[in-house]
């Protein structure tokens, strides 16, 4: 998996900018969107949104990493 911004798609870009929106459905969205975007990046952002975000996010987080863990790909 790549790390770098130049290689992601445009989606998995916007997706990561949007996971830091400060409206929690805007966030919540993106990060469950994130769960079929397997990327060191990207997950990366989901472990810290497990630590940093409130009790919505952080069920969106993990549930995103769980796809990953389950071997999710982007339809």
């Amino acid at each position: 998996p790549t790390t770098e911004p130049a290689k992601q798609t445009p989606l998995k870009q916007l997706l990561l900018r949007l996971s830091q929106d400060g409206t929690q459905h805007v966030q919540r969205a993106a990060v469950l969107g994130l769960g079929q975007a397997p990327d060191a990046a990207v997950e990366t952002r989901l472990a810290a949104l497990l630590t940093l975000a409130g009790p919505a996010i952080r069920a969106a987080a993990a549930r995103a990493l769980a796809g990953h863990a389950r071997g999710a790909t982007p339809e």
